[in-house]
């Protein structure tokens, strides 16, 4: 018993910002038989009433003190307002007579083998949301209830869904009428009478509307007693009618099938996903065969089309220091001249194939303008006053030509920096037998009007559009992924190298005073000749130093000899 409790007179919060799920929680007590202690409570319950798993609990007196529960339930987060569950012995509610008004939280008898009559809660006018399921009311597994009369007061809408499953002695839902609307719960249902073995009768929840109609999901099951029309696949019964709705043009339902001795199943109407479509039979979600086919060549060719874009073209600063659309920009691997017998001047070569080709119907110019830039050689570097030209030799190979489109004749050499052609030329030159401008606008074509069919003539619309951001996006990131991917040229791995080994001889190199003290020996030449050697071949300083003096030294910002060890020397030459 709860006897020594009788002095209690009211329950609040321990705080006033506290959340409490019940404010009075009676559970898992074997042995109670009567909750009499309780007697003084003359006030309203600031949260819950929980009565669950008393085994041996046969009434509720001592509770009819209580006016009102969950008055202080005032949080986003709502559960039970009431909660009688698991109580063998309880016949019937009418201790709770007292409760009136509207319950912010759900009430929910289940379990209850011996309960009879909800008589008690008649002056409840409506009871809430649920918050975990969305439901206002569930009566469950009451194998003895015979009626619904209890709540007869409640009017007008509820918040959340109605059950009433599992009652086998049940004949009637006299109660429920007063109810005119509902909303669904969190799995889409909004009115669910099922396994009530004994019911009767559909009428007085007939005239019950959901507010939002395409989410009703009205289930009635295994009320064996209940005449139901078979509806056919892609429709449902709606419930208090003989009447079948159509689920919709992309939803599904199993057709209805007998039950028992006399009853009927309701179907339950299932959308279809993206790449699913109903069946000739509208029970079952096929797959959408031809949808499928449009969105994934759809999606192929546009992936084509904006991998050629963005793989071909690139918004640049690196020439004439203006940001500008250019073609694709390639690293430099070499620039020399080469033999005179071949007809070649001087010839580019690139570091990864430059991905042009020579096209022969364009018979009246074999060349195209050309971008040079971080050559280290004035003579290359474009500019608005110098300008190239370039015709293609191999894959890797350009020779270059001056603004006519004449060979260059001046003995130029590098061994890094970038080329690029304009954006416009790349379009034709770009391309491997196809010109680029020619397969990019087929299958940016193809792939719109892909998207379009399906988007209109299938309705896939979200489908289509999120496809095309993928494809859009995924290119860019793909061709960005390259262009970081690309291997250092050999130049300036070897730099890398001999980076490390100055590291080694001179870990921490510091500023010396110009003159006699900042002087590099012999032997330390030529070990830089020696390791560059088949870089210079018989190139001069020019080369020398932007290609190897200046990167060498570019992050100490001090000069080669402080770099690569300074000594003293007594007698020294210069040029």
């Amino acid at each position: 018993s709860l006897q020594g409790l009788e002095g209690i007179r009211s329950l609040g919060l321990s705080a006033p910002s506290e959340e409490q799920w019940a404010s009075i929680h009676i559970a898992n007590n074997p042995h109670l038989r009567t909750v009499e202690g309780l007697a003084g409570l003359q006030d309203d319950l600031p949260s819950a009433l929980v009565i669950w798993n008393n085994a041996k609990l046969s009434s509720l007196h001592g509770l009819e003190g209580i006016r009102s529960l969950g008055k202080m339930m005032k949080s986003k987060w709502v559960g039970y307002s009431l909660y009688i569950g698991g109580n063998d012995r309880l016949r019937n509610l009418t201790e709770l007579k007292g409760v009136h008004g509207d319950l912010p939280g759900s009430i929910t008898i289940e379990n209850n083998p011996n309960l009879h009559s909800l008589r008690g809660l008649e002056h409840v006018r409506s009871a809430g949301r649920n918050q975990m399921f969305g439901r206002s009311i569930k009566i469950c597994g009451n194998t003895e209830l015979q009626s619904l009369d209890g709540l007869a007061g409640l009017r007008g809408n509820l918040s959340g869904s109605v059950e009433v499953v599992g009652n086998d002695q049940l004949t009637n839902l006299n109660g429920l009428e007063g109810i005119e609307s509902l909303n669904a719960d969190f799995g889409g249902s909004g009115l669910v009478i099922m396994g009530n073995s004994m019911l009767q009768s559909l009428e007085p929840v007939s005239k019950i509307r959901l507010v939002d109609d395409e989410s009703l999901l009205i289930t009635s099951q295994y009320n064996a007693t209940i005449q139901a029309p078979r509806c056919p696949g892609g429709w449902y019964w709606q419930r208090g009618t003989l009447m079948c709705r159509f689920c919709g043009p992309d939803s599904v339902s199993l057709a209805s099938s007998v039950v028992g001795k006399d009853g009927a199943a309701d179907s339950v109407c299932t959308r279809c996903g993206w790449w699913f479509e109903p069946s000739s039979t509208m029970e079952y979600c096929d797959v959408a065969r031809v949808a499928l086919a449009y969105i994934c060549s759809s999606f192929c060719c546009l992936v084509i089309a904006c991998t050629s874009l963005a793989m071909n073209f690139q918004v640049s600063s690196s020439f004439n220091s203006q940001w500008r659309l250019v073609g694709r920009v390639v690293p430099i691997s070499n620039i020399c001249p080469e033999s005179a017998e071949r007809g070649e001047g001087v010839v580019l070569t690139t570091w990864i194939p430059h991905g042009l080709k020579e096209r022969r119907w364009r018979t009246h110019e074999r060349s195209f303008p050309i971008f040079l830039s971080g050559t280290g050689n004035i003579y290359l570097d474009t500019s608005e006053k110098l300008s190239l030209r370039a015709r293609i030799l191999a894959g890797e190979r350009l020779e270059l030509l001056d603004a006519q489109g004449k060979p260059l004749e001046a003995d130029l050499h590098s061994s890094m920096g970038k080329v690029a052609i304009p954006a416009m030329e790349t379009l034709v030159q770009g391309g491997a037998s196809v010109p680029l401008f020619i397969s990019v606008t087929l299958s940016s074509l193809l792939g719109i009007a892909g998207l379009v069919i399906t988007a209109t003539k299938y309705e896939r619309e979200c489908a289509a559009a999120t496809l095309a951001v993928v494809a859009v996006v995924g290119s860019l990131v793909v061709s960005l992924f390259k262009q970081w991917c690309i291997p250092p040229t050999p130049l300036r791995r070897r730099l890398d190298l001999y980076q490390q080994e100055l590291e080694k001889a001179e870990p921490n190199p510091q500023p010396t005073e110009r003159g006699a003290m900042r002087a590099l020996r012999l032997g330390q030449v030529l070990d830089l000749y020696r390791f560059f050697k088949g870089f210079l071949q018989e190139r001069n300083m020019y080369f020398m130093e932007p290609h190897l003096i200046r990167p060498l030294t570019a992050r100490h910002k001090l000069s080669y000899a402080e770099v690569a060890g300074p000594s003293s020397v007594d007698w020294f030459v210069s040029h």
